[in-house]
């Protein structure tokens, strides 16, 4: 007998639907899962060769450390080239600082409404495209302290005054309902961007987005900016090279320049008839002195910078003066200017030649030019070699620490008879196997404990007069010696944070490629690659039909 036929057992719909329901649900829940922590807990890489897109470990230990909020306003065209450049920055700034830094976006020729709200807010006048950098002030405690505070308006360079000659007005008194001040920085747009505009193309050679805004932040968030006082009173005849325009540019320019994107004062200074130096005073500067001060000048300046803490001196020494006391000054604290020129002897088809310009390297383990890297530098014009004292018993009294900053290339020596139409090296000059020092580094009452915030007074010496001239000829200072002389100022204001900042430059490469060789490449860019994969796409069709 045939057997009975198995009775179908019914679907439990419920039961798959409850299943499902359930599956989806447990899906959901472990993709929220994976976004929440991916987005809480990410990692980026710069694939970049320099890093062109990772903040320097300076700006990020900045904003890590900021107090309060701090609003930045990018003020250019949505979609151009300089706006794609400050945002992916300003993202940056983001990440490291959220949420002490606001970033916001104003296009000029598309919001107007917003543009009159943004210059109400920040009391500016905004005309160009730049950053806005601006921080509330905290509340004044009293009407004393409110009448003291007046809103700070950012303010372009202008020429340098003589501080002895130098008058101010008191600021109008605030009102006792007012707000609390606003401190505003404007970095305009062509600080930040360099391009050449030379070849058939504007091309960007140069972003100094990064050290630009950097220096704002700190300068929206100090109480007062420093000083750096230029000495005039011994000053040589500074090279100048002149602009199409008619504009004369000097070392004291690029000095005024570099100050001002660090959110420094410059001002000149002539020592005679001074009974002191400003008490306002951070630091000095001495650019290619071809007088020697005198003894009651010396005095004056050994007195404040042994008396004011955080004091800071740079001397850019011309090899050609001659500076008894200046060097004797130096000499007391550990670095002794040589009467020598650096130089090394070509032998040409010509004859022999004395080669003079002189490339060098950084000191990687002091903290002005380690953020420099393997980056070399070329002294321009005339060298003279330091001499330091590194060891002396008055400086480990004095609590002195001395440090070479810039090193010459080994094949080349301190000549002592430079007249000489061919000098040789002989015993009596300076070079192997002792290092030929061009910068060197005085500080006095560090901490080595970089946790403690005291500052030092410190003291840079260099055997080089003219590393911040313009050239005649491209009417720039060479990129590298500006980072030198820019971090150099840094350390002397005590503001490690900006050391280290250098500027984006963008290299250019050329594909130069003949007539023959570009029809070649647009018929294997359109015709030979498509025809490959339309006939492997064909293979698998053919293949899946049979």
């Amino acid at each position: 007998m045939p057997a009975s036929p198995a009775t179908p057992r019914p679907i439990r719909r419920t039961s798959i639907a409850t299943n499902v329901a359930l599956q989806t649900l447990a899906g959901l829940m472990l993709l929220g899962v994976v976004n929440y922590l991916s987005f809480r807990h990410f990692r980026r890489w710069d694939l970049t060769r320099d890093r062109q897109f990772t903040l320097s470990p300076q700006s990020q230990n900045f904003l890590q450390s900021l107090r309060g909020r701090t609003e930045v306003v990018a003020v250019f065209p949505k979609g151009s080239d300089e706006e794609k450049e400050i945002r992916a920055l300003l993202e940056e700034y983001k990440r490291a600082a959220r949420p002490r830094v606001v970033v916001d976006f104003l296009d000029l020729n598309r919001e107007p409404s917003r543009r009159l709200e943004l210059e109400k807010k920040f009391a500016l006048n905004i005309t160009q495209h730049g950053l806005i950098v601006s921080k509330q002030a905290a509340p004044p405690k009293d009407r004393t302290a409110a009448n003291a505070a007046a809103p700070t308006a950012p303010t372009a360079p202008t020429a340098p005054t003589n501080a002895a000659n130098a008058t101010s007005l008191p600021a109008p008194a605030a009102p006792a309902d007012a707000p609390p001040a606003r401190r505003t920085r404007f970095v305009p747009a062509e600080q930040i961007f360099t391009y050449d505009t030379d070849g058939p193309q504007r091309r960007l050679i140069e972003f100094r987005g990064e050290d630009l805004l950097t220096s704002a932040v700190i300068g929206v968030n100090q109480k007062s900016p420093p000083v750096v006082y230029v000495l005039t009173g011994n000053i040589g005849n500074l090279p100048a090279a002149r602009a199409p325009g008619g504009q004369t540019i000097t070392a004291e320019n690029v000095l005024w320049d570099m100050a001002a994107k660090q959110d420094a004062h410059v001002r000149t200074l002539g020592l005679t008839g001074l009974a002191e130096i400003p008490a306002d005073a951070a630091a000095l500067v001495s650019i290619r002195p071809g007088l020697d001060f005198t003894q009651r000048e010396i005095e004056m300046i050994e007195q404040w910078w042994t008396a004011r803490r955080g004091a800071g001196l740079l001397f850019l020494l011309d090899p050609e003066a001659d500076l008894p006391r200046l060097g004797g000054f130096l000499a007391r604290y550990g670095v002794r200017p040589r009467p020598d020129r650096v130089l090394k002897v070509l032998t040409t088809a010509q004859g022999t030649r004395k080669e003079l310009e002189v490339p060098a390297a950084f000191n990687p383990l002091s903290p002005v030019t380690a953020p420099l890297g393997g980056t070399a530098v070329t002294f321009p014009e005339q060298s003279q070699t330091l001499r330091l004292e590194e060891d002396s018993r008055v400086l480990r009294a004095g609590a002195l620490e001395v440090t070479p900053l810039v090193l010459a290339r080994p094949d080349y020596w301190g000549e002592t008879r430079p007249e000489d139409p061919a000098p040789r090296r002989d015993p009596a000059d300076t070079g192997e196997p002792d290092p030929l020092v061009l910068a060197a580094s005085v500080e006095r009452g560090g901490q080595q404990d970089q946790r403690l915030s005291a500052a030092s007074s410190r003291l840079i010496a260099v055997g080089n007069a003219a590393l911040i001239d313009p050239d005649r000829e491209t009417l720039r200072v060479n990129p590298v010696a500006y980072d030198f002389v820019s971090s150099s100022l840094s350390w002397l204001l005590n503001r490690e944070e900006l050391i280290g900042i250098a500027s984006r430059r963008r290299p250019g490469y050329n594909l130069d490629l003949a007539p023959g060789h570009t029809a070649k490449v647009l018929g294997l860019c359109l015709g030979l690659l498509p025809a490959a994969v339309l006939t492997l796409l064909l293979a698998v069709w053919s293949a899946r039909r049979a």
